[in-house]
């Protein structure tokens, strides 16, 4: 009798194990994206707002409304516009050149060109004491020119109403970036031809406000070339998806952006299927616990294998006449049958 029992709670276990050795969670199978288009075109959509402050840095110029207002000892309120030569021309007190002098500076200048006027009333005691006050603000604005180029839905020149643009207002007006574009390589170019590169994934994965509120002046050029390298990840990853890789980043890098791992992932089975001009596909078998630097190339597909429920678990059912105990059990590394069935309180003793 107890021979018999334990010759079909032997059979029992070996056929659950089989049975769940290879088998996967059932999966939910999704559609796979280029990461961040949409949450760059969301973002877009509510920045299209051009009123902000204006920027000390604001070259004044042709265009340009200047209103200077004056009170107490003096009393004084203009609206003059900058003319096509660079002037305005204030009453009874001449002309003041004004053309590409930054917005921070013009109070002084024309509080200087007041004083030779008005020098009584615009002294340098006067103001200190706030006697007279003088506040000089911009009515309209001519607003600034940007060039857009390269992987946007509309390249050209836009004209803001203001005297800056967020990189993600001008993309916006571009009608944002096309899925060829890159997000991780945008080149702004200054007038003076300085230039420096932006990475809108700082901003998606880690919140970086720095990208969102870089602002770009009358004259800069904003290129977005096309994306280099894009790898494909899906399977036990937070966040499958499309992403784009820069330069020098690998597997590691890829599942990092991915989002990492899922509790349910398996790194010592991922795969990696290419596409090889001449050859067709290839498929590469990764163990990421021993190599993380596996370098990945434009196109790959990664694919993160969950682990099998039972090697993930260890569990087994017990069942079986002449058990004491019957049930789910956990079977250690090593353990034999009659490991475990003593483990389960072992058999009634045979009659």
């Amino acid at each position: 009798m107890k021979s018999i029992s334990i010759f079909w709670i032997a059979f029992w276990l070996c056929f659950l194990v089989s049975q769940g050795s290879y088998a996967q969670d059932d999966e939910k199978i999704e559609e796979i994206k280029p990461f961040g288009y949409e949450l760059i075109s969301s973002m877009a959509d509510q920045e299209i707002s051009e009123a902000g402050p204006v920027s000390p840095n604001y070259p004044i110029g042709p265009g340009d409304e200047i209103c200077i207002d004056v009170w107490g000892d003096l009393s004084l309120n203009y609206k003059l516009t900058v003319n096509e030569e660079g002037f305005i021309t204030i009453p009874m007190v001449g002309r003041i050149y004004l053309n590409g002098v930054r917005f921070g500076r013009i109070k002084d200048v024309i509080v200087q060109k007041l004083s030779t006027v008005y020098a009584a009333a615009v002294s340098k005691e006067k103001l200190e004491t706030g006697a007279t006050s003088v506040d000089v603000y911009l009515g309209k604005i001519r607003g600034i020119n940007v060039i857009v180029a390269g992987e946007v839905k509309r390249p050209g020149s836009y004209s803001f109403q203001a005297s800056k643009a967020s990189v993600i207002n001008v993309l916006a007006k571009a009608g944002g970036i096309t899925e060829r574009g890159s997000l991780r390589a945008i080149k702004i170019t200054k007038p003076d031809g300085t230039s420096y590169t932006l990475d809108l994934y700082d901003l998606l994965l880690t919140g970086d406000i720095k990208v969102k509120t870089t602002l770009l002046g009358d004259g800069d050029v904003l290129f977005v070339p096309l994306k280099l390298k894009e790898v494909t990840i899906e399977g036990e990853v937070k966040r499958p998806a499309i992403y784009e890789l820069k330069e020098g980043e690998d597997l590691g890098n890829l599942i990092r952006i991915a989002g990492g791992f899922t509790p349910k992932a398996y790194p010592s089975r991922i795969q990696i299927i290419r596409n090889v001009i001449n050859q067709g596909k290839k498929v590469f078998d990764v163990d990421l616990t021993k190599s993380r630097g596996f370098q990945l190339s434009d196109g790959d597909s990664v694919i993160v294998y969950s682990v099998p429920k039972i090697k993930r678990e260890n569990i087994v059912e017990i069942t079986g006449g002449g058990l004491r105990k019957h049930g789910l059990d956990q079977m250690g590394p090593g353990m034999t049958v009659r490991q475990l069935i003593e483990k389960a309180g072992g058999l009634y003793p045979a009659d």
